[in-house]
């Protein structure tokens, strides 16, 4: 029996198809991997007693913070795609406390927040991109808006649960104070917003 070959973009189709189903499921795996990871990490921490307290609240409050964030989207109908991204943003953050102990890099904190910056702002806007208009100062503000919520969480967490998390130091030391702290991240979140949004348009 003479079977026709398909046409050449009906193959070019059926390939990227399945590309795009492939790399779906390796993202999901990965996702479960990382989701899962938090809360194996912040359980060796706990009953190992490695590293230190703040370190395991961390990893068990991006365990909660990954799951209540895989529900916003959820809830707002946005790109499940992008929870890995923001699991990314998490362990790196993790990092930063266990590897880095942030207090020993300043640089690499700055990059951290400018790195979520860009990360925030694409969900943004993939949001607002599902109505009718997207102008880049609503999403800019929206963006500065999370940011400045992150910053009063860590307000938070340090004045009256004490834990570190304003501030930069060096052996008990510190190199950046609460409120510089703070404000920079704010700029290098911001910064990461605006790169982003400088490759994006507006839709009127």
């Amino acid at each position: 029996m003479l079977r026709l070959a398909k046409p050449p973009n009906q193959t070019i189709y059926f390939y990227t198809y399945k590309i795009y189903i492939y790399v779906k499921k390796i993202i999901n795996l990965l996702n479960r991997i990382l989701f899962f990871g938090f809360l194996l990490l912040g359980i060796i921490l706990l009953f190992f007693n490695l590293g230190r307290k703040s370190a395991m609240l961390m990893v068990f409050a991006s365990f909660l913070g990954s799951w209540a964030l895989l529900f916003a989207l959820r809830q707002k109908k946005v790109n499940e795609n992008f929870w890995f991204l923001i699991n990314i943003g998490l362990w790196l953050n993790i990092a930063g406390e266990i590897v880095f102990y942030y207090g020993g890099s300043l640089y690499y904190d700055k990059f951290l927040h400018f790195f979520m910056g860009i990360i925030i702002t694409i969900m943004v806007y993939e949001y607002y991109s599902k109505s009718l208009i997207v102008k880049k100062d609503m999403i800019f503000f929206t963006v500065l808006g999370m940011l400045a919520l992150w910053e009063i969480y860590e307000y938070f967490l340090q004045f009256f649960l004490n834990f570190p998390a304003m501030g930069v130091t060096i052996k008990g030391v510190f190199i950046q104070s609460p409120f510089n702290d703070t404000m920079y991240d704010l700029i290098y979140g911001l910064l990461g917003s605006l790169v982003f949004l400088l490759f994006r348009k507006e839709k009127n």
